[in-house]
């Protein structure tokens, strides 16, 4: 420790409190004093020259010197060691040399714990930082898992069935994250599974399910998403009643009013429609999941017969919409229907191409379209039926002009013309015409 030194009257007022220390003064000569404990009221320190001690009254905890006097000597006092005890300190605030002070009440030193300046703010801080290691741990789903016992978890098993038909199907299986899939026996097996977790079992063309998560063996049934099918005559529009087989070789029969519903069939899939007399029809599923099949009649007196019908009773758009139908393959502009003579006769501008179509209808008599050519044409066979083309004879045409190409088929009461400027496009164009209507 550093010494004091005294001069003049032989004291000093170190202000000093120490806990649990003694304090020993040294004076020149072989004098020396001591004093063990004393509150700030213990008064004086007193040193003898023959150095025995005089005590103050003494505590446990504090030890505190206001002011040291050396009775009858002048000369310089050295307070050469202060000794501190267990858990000690020392706090020196000031140091007077001189004359001895006047009597003051002596100075209290708090402690730095019973200090509200030094207290408050690190109350404070403390706060403050278990706040922010309470929220960056809540925030941190690895902190949280870190602190958290693992969950249990269980092993899913079951079976996955067609709720119509009872028969096992191809599935994905999924519950938090983990998937499978079940086997050619509608067979699954899914383990780390919560036992809060869903289960969501998928396939193609059935809707999605969802069951809680069990363990043990478990039995679910998708049910298949409905197709809606609707058939009708081609030729007059009414119902028919009729089969349709799907991809899987599934057969439904629709009603008396055309109506069936069928399953296991996506979008885009091709089924089959048959109905006695009628031509069968291959059709795709449309995105709605709906079928519309119009089918042909196979026998050509059945449609010849509704053609006149239309014909004496004006129906002149069912007439032109059955001939220009979809199923020939081409989109069709037409025109207003003519009548002359008893003949109807509706033309149309073929969508895509150069050339146009037109049909009549006579109710008498033969025709025989190989005047219509020049040289009579040439017999060609398009779509299994015969036909005729060549370059169209025309009576007063322009002078120069390219010539005009046709292809030509009759069956009465019918007649199809197809005029452009290309054999081989006016050729595929009546081959779609003809495809599509009754061939026997």
């Amino acid at each position: 420790m550093p010494s004091i030194l005294t001069a003049g009257h032989g004291f000093v007022v170190p202000g000093l409190c120490v806990l649990g220390v003694r304090l020993r003064a040294t004076l020149r000569g072989g004098g020396r004093g001591a004093a063990y404990g004393g509150g700030p009221a213990a008064g004086p320190l007193s040193a003898a020259p023959t150095g025995r001690p005089e005590r103050g009254p003494s505590t446990r905890h504090v030890s505190c010197v206001d002011s040291l006097t050396i009775p009858g000597r002048s000369e310089l006092l050295l307070i050469d060691s202060v000794i501190a005890g267990s858990g000690g300190y020392l706090m020196a605030e000031q140091l007077h040399v001189g004359s001895p002070p006047s009597a003051q009440p002596p100075r209290r030193t708090r402690r730095w714990y019973r200090r509200p300046v030094l207290i408050v703010p690190l109350v404070l801080i403390a706060a403050v930082s278990v706040v922010l290691v309470t929220l960056r741990g809540s925030g941190n789903p690895s902190t949280t898992k870190s602190t958290t016992m693992a969950q249990p978890v269980i092993t899913v098993n079951g079976t996955v069935l067609d709720s119509i038909t009872g028969r096992p199907l191809v599935a994905a299986v999924a519950a938090g994250g983990r998937s499978t899939r079940t086997n050619a026996r509608g067979a699954f097996r899914l383990p780390g599974v919560r036992p809060n977790a869903t289960l969501t079992i998928r396939s193609r063309n059935y809707a999605a399910a969802t069951v809680p998560a069990a363990p043990g063996p478990a039995t679910i049934r998708l049910t298949p998403i409905p197709v809606r099918v609707k058939v009708t005559s081609a030729l007059t529009g009414v119902p028919l009643p009729a089969a349709i087989r799907t991809p899987d070789r599934t057969r439904v029969v629709a009603s008396a009013a055309g109506a069936a519903t069928v399953y296991r069939v996506d979008p885009g899939d091709r089924v089959t429609v048959t109905a006695a007399g009628y031509r069968p029809a291959t059709v795709s599923v449309a995105a709605n999941r709906t079928i519309r099949a119009a089918l042909q009649p196979i026998a050509w007196k059945t449609a010849a017969a509704q053609l006149l019908v239309w014909l004496k009773t004006k129906k002149y758009a069912a007439l032109a919409n059955w001939v220009f139908s979809p199923a020939t393959g081409y989109q069709y502009y037409p025109g207003q229907p003519t009548m002359s003579s008893g003949i109807v006769s509706v033309d149309a501008q073929v969508v895509g191409e150069n050339a146009t179509v037109n049909v009549s209808v006579i109710p008498y008599g033969y025709l025989d379209i190989s005047g219509s050519f020049e040289g009579g044409g040439t017999t060609v066979t398009l779509a299994g039926q015969r036909a005729r083309h060549g370059t169209v004879h025309f009576v007063g045409g322009p002078a120069g002009a390219a010539p005009t190409v046709g292809t030509d088929w009759y069956r009465s009461p019918l007649v199809i013309s197809v005029i452009g400027d290309e054999l081989a496009v006016t050729d595929k164009i009546m081959t779609g015409i003809l495809a599509a209507l009754p061939s026997n």
